[in-house]
């Protein structure tokens, strides 16, 4: 059996598909929108998938929530001018003195909140445009930033520009 309806004549009936499952084909999915649903992606792994997206992944040791809902320690991030953070975790330890410009918004989506923890001196600026695939930060009080060892910036990224949302000045 390819795949069969349950209770189909339901507008939100449920579908079971035989096959190969992929997020874009959900093994257990709904009538009129088979690309949302569960699935597994490998062995001892279920997958949650919206508009054909992994969204959620479980696994016996962890439940990762894709599209950076992961809240972990990060590993270091050394200052730049483009900051580029990793994929890692949601709260990063910023080492070096190099002014902070702007941030990549690589594999950040909107709704995004990042917490930087800073290890000495640097400048983070207020509205300063970056390289390409960045996004401006736009600081409380619309200045600089100056920090020191353990002076903690927490941003929400909205899908055009990383706001601050509160800091502990060291």
């Amino acid at each position: 059996i390819a795949s069969f309806g349950i209770n189909s004549n339901s507008t939100r009936g449920t579908y079971l598909r035989g096959g190969t499952p992929t997020a874009s084909a959900a093994t257990y999915a709904f009538n009129g929108d088979t690309n949302t649903g569960m699935w597994s992606s490998g062995a001892d792994t279920i997958d949650f998938t919206t508009s054909g997206t992994n969204r959620v992944s479980m696994v016996n040791t962890r439940t990762t929530f894709l599209h950076r809902l992961n809240t972990s320690k990060g590993a270091d991030v050394a200052s730049a001018n483009d900051l580029t953070l990793g994929t890692d975790g949601n709260k990063f330890t910023i080492t070096g003195t190099t002014t902070i410009n702007a941030i990549l918004t690589t594999s950040w989506d909107a709704g995004a909140d990042v917490v930087l923890t800073f290890s000495g001196a640097t400048t983070v600026k207020h509205n300063t445009a970056g390289g390409a695939s960045t996004a401006r930060i736009f600081l409380s009080g619309s200045v600089d930033l100056t920090t020191a060892a353990n002076t903690v910036l927490c941003l929400y990224y909205d899908g055009t520009q990383w706001q601050e949302t509160s800091r502990k000045i060291a």
